[in-house]
Parts: structure tokens; C-alpha cells; sequence
């Protein structure tokens, strides 16, 4: 099948995709004509995705395809042009999910947001720009301080290796939360920036030698921050190359190291906790489980103990783990029923599902609160 009709059935059933391959700015091009030239096709695309590193030639035609796509709601656009991210100015106010990154922040991405007030899902992965001046470190991104900004914002996915979450001033409404690769600072910064709203915390951890042993533990991470509305912790680790090279040591699982002071005061409501571990790890995470004595059983133990809302963690190693066909994992699930047991519950860990009903039972308390508020008032 050629690649014009390709692009165009894609464009018939609503969803669109460009990747880096050796032919994509020429399907970059043929996407952007389809469009331009066929508006009810381009009314019918409701979902985007482009990846295309260098993209100059092709700025022009897709700031005219963008300016027709009437039902767009969905976009994902990866590019180190940054020119190419002024098509956002003119594409139609009806995105709700918006994925962006490339090697240059463009300096229109502030606007965008402004023209695009119904995003409530963001995932950043802009290179933070960084020059030196006179000697001193000057910071060109422009920071997301304007509380007009994302007004329906509810998720937040932040490269946090490249884009900092300190480049994040207001406490906008965000309940679901997710970090790559973030400092212990960066982590702390979030949480605190976020802590009356947030119901979900995602974060990919990179774990080196300079880590303290508490490190491994996921639930250090949420360490001297107070989060009322909490309910899902996904912990995925990563070894440093450090790690993976044998150049360092890290001390794990340190069992006098997994309790926090105070987490079932700073987090009541936390009941789902979802850990990928690194390859390898529950070789020594397992060992005596048989006797009741393994260390994820000592930390079921203490998570139970610390935290009144606790239902289940959820333990696998994404390289060994048997997957269902829509790509969830199975892994260990361990519950108040089987903190003893040998045998924990093997299920596939719904992670999408668990995150949903958490924000709809948080939904529903914030709902009955504010009734019960105004009944107060008017008694």
C-alpha cells in the first residue's frame, strides 16, 4: 500500500501518525496535502501524532493543515523545529490532550497553552534551555506561572531529566502526576506544588550508587510531604549505568531502611501502590519467601501497619512479566488477606482501571464535601 493511502485511510478512521522514518518528511508532506486539500478529512481526524525531528520543509504546510482540523482533540508533536509548533496558534481551541518535546523549548509554547484552554492532559519533553551569561547561568524557558493557564488541566507528565518541575510555579488542579527520571529536589518541589489536589503519582526512578538505600523503597518518594488526597503510587525503577556496568554499588533491599516516619498521617488515603522493579531485583526482593521472611513480605507488613487505607501492592519486572494483548502486566498483587501468605495473588496489574476509580472516588468525596459545606452555611 503507498504511503498517500495509507495517511489517507488513517485519516478516514480519525487518527493520524508520522514517525521518523528515511521517507518522513515526504509522508509529513502527503499527510499535510491530504489534509489541506480534503477539509472533510481533515474535519474527521481526531487524534495526531507526528514525530519529526527536522522539520523545516514542512512548517508551512501543516500550519495550513492544523488551521482544518476542526475536531482535533488529541496531539502528540515531537520536532527540534521549533517553528513548527506555531501551527498550534492556529489549530482549532478543542485539544484536551496535548504530548509535546523536542531538543528546543519553543518560545510560543506559552501562547499555545493560552489559545488552548481545554487541555486537561499535558506531557512535556522539552529540552530546558540553558545559557551562560557574564559568567552566570541564565534560564531562557519561560516559566508556567499564570494561574489563567490550563484551567481544565488534570494530568501532568513532565521529562523531569530535561524540563524541570521547578519551571512550574502555580498549584494548578493536577490529580494525576507522572516524572521521568526527577532529582529528590524535583520530587519534593512537585509534590509539594500539587499536594492539596493530587490523587495519582507516576515516577520513573533512576537509581544509582549515590542513592541512599531508602531510595529502593517506593514509597520514600512521598517522604515529608503531606498529600490528604493520594491514592495510586507506580514506582518504575531504572539502574543508572553506574549500576548496570558493575561501576557502583547500591545497597538493596536495606529492610531497616523501608519505613517512613509518618506516612500513614501524610498519606491516609494511599491504598494502591504499583512497583516495576528493576530486572533482576526480586531474586533478592523474594529470598526466604517461602518462610515467610522475604523482604517484599517484611514491606507488605510495614505498609499495612502505616498506611489505613492500604488494598494492594502490585510487584513485576517489566522484562519478565507475561503481558495480556492489550499490553497490561501480570505480577504479583499483595492484599491485607495475603501479607502472610507464600503465595501472593498472580493478576494482571490494571493500573489504568485503579487510577480511574481512584479519581472518580475522589471525585465523589470533593462533591460531597462542598455539599455538606454549603449545608452548613445555610443552617
Amino acid at each position: 500500500m503507498s504511503g498517500a493511502r495509507r495517511e489517507e485511510d488513517a485519516e478516514a478512521r480519525g487518527h493520524v501518525t508520522v514517525s521518523p522514518r528515511a521517507s518522513c518528511t515526504g509522508t509529513a508532506l502527503v499527510a499535510a496535502g491530504l489534509l489541506t486539500q480534503r477539509p472533510h478529512r481533515a474535519a474527521a481526524v481526531r487524534s495526531l501524532a507526528l514525530n519529526i525531528r527536522k522539520a523545516t520543509s514542512v512548517v508551512q504546510p501543516f500550519k495550513k493543515a492544523f488551521a482544518k482540523l476542526t475536531n482535533l482533540y488529541d496531539l502528540a508533536l515531537v520536532s527540534d523545529t521549533v517553528e513548527l509548533f506555531e501551527a498550534l496558534l492556529v489549530t482549532p481551541p478543542h485539544l484536551r490532550i496535548l504530548r509535546v518535546g523536542g531538543r528546543n523549548y519553543p518560545a510560543c509554547f506559552h501562547d499555545i497553552l493560552t489559545a488552548h484552554s481545554r487541555i486537561d492532559d499535558l506531557s512535556i519533553e522539552f529540552v530546558c534551555n540553558i545559557s551562560s551569561a557574564k559568567g552566570s547561568k541564565t534560564q531562557r524557558t519561560r516559566l508556567l506561572s499564570d494561574g489563567a493557564l490550563l484551567p481544565s488541566i488534570k494530568t501532568l507528565s513532565l521529562s523531569a531529566g530535561t524540563f524541570s518541575p521547578t519551571l512550574v510555579r502555580y498549584s494548578y488542579p493536577i490529580t494525576s502526576l507522572e516524572l521521568l527520571k526527577p532529582s529528590h529536589e524535583d520530587t519534593t518541589y512537585a509534590l509539594r506544588l500539587f499536594s492539596q489536589t493530587l490523587v495519582s503519582f507516576s515516577i520513573l526512578k533512576l537509581i544509582t550508587s549515590d542513592c541512599p538505600s531508602r531510595c529502593f523503597w517506593p514509597t520514600w518518594a512521598l517522604h515529608c510531604v503531606r498529600l490528604p488526597k493520594l491514592r495510586i503510587l507506580e514506582m518504575h525503577h531504572q539502574w543508572g549505568s553506574d549500576l548496570q556496568l558493575d561501576g557502583g554499588e547500591f545497597d538493596y533491599p536495606d529492610v531497616d531502611a523501608m519505613e517512613v516516619p509518618g506516612l500513614g498521617k501524610s498519606c491516609p488515603e494511599l491504598e494502591t501502590i504499583i512497583w516495576a522493579v528493576e530486572h533482576g531485583v526480586p531474586e533478592n526482593l523474594y529470598e526466604d519467601w517461602s518462610e515467610g521472611d522475604a523482604p517484599i513480605q517484611h514491606y507488605v507488613r510495614t505498609l499495612v501497619d502505616a498506611l489505613p487505607s492500604f488494598a494492594r501492592l502490585a510487584v513485576f519486572d517489566p522484562e519478565e512479566a507475561t503481558t495480556t494483548s492489550d499490553g497490561l502486566f501480570y505480577g504479583d498483587i499483595w492484599t491485607r488477606d495475603n501479607m502472610d501468605s507464600d503465595e501472593p495473588e498472580n493478576d494482571v496489574i490494571d493500573a489504568p482501571r485503579w487510577k480511574k476509580e481512584a479519581c472518580a472516588a475522589a471525585g465523589s468525596r470533593r462533591k460531597s464535601e462542598r455539599v455538606g459545606n454549603r449545608r452548613l452555611r445555610h443552617a
